[in-house]
């Protein structure tokens, strides 16, 4: 890197006067940012309780005492254009593949829920304008 010198003065004032040391001792910052990066990256979607594609959306609520083990509440909003969308929700770390399809103008929404293995799921719901409906995630009772 020898005879490289950045254009900017603003560069000049932050690139590196010697190349001894890790990249965490001369770079600390953008180490730092590496990391919160990686982090990040790695932890997507922990808390992920919703998806949403213009107000047209779901949410997943934990409930407890039930037969079934989360609520996956869809609600239909106007949105403009026949789209295929997918998102993903969160149940207990594991993800829940949630895929809508909005179809044209005053046309219901339709909603197809992909739980994790170990889970089932009711099945795909048809969600008229202006309307939501409910899809409950049960447990997978094997035996």
């Amino acid at each position: 890197m020898a005879g490289v010198e950045p254009a900017t003065s603003c560069a000049r004032a932050l690139w590196p006067l010697s190349y001894t040391g890790t990249a965490r001792e001369r770079y600390p910052i953008m180490f730092a940012r590496s990391i919160a990066c990686a982090l990040f990256c790695a932890f997507p979607a922990n808390a992920q309780t919703a998806v949403n594609w213009g107000g047209t959306g779901c949410t997943i609520t934990i409930v407890t005492g039930q037969p079934h083990v989360a609520e996956i509440t869809c609600k239909n909003v106007l949105t403009g254009g026949v789209t295929h969308n997918r998102g993903v929700l969160m149940l207990d770390g594991q993800p829940v593949e949630i895929i809508a399809t909005m179809g044209p103008g005053d046309d219901p929404d339709r909603f197809d829920v992909i739980p994790p293995v170990g889970y089932t799921a009711d099945p795909a719901v048809d969600v008229p304008e202006g309307g939501q409906a409910v899809i409950r995630v049960y447990p997978m009772l094997l035996g």
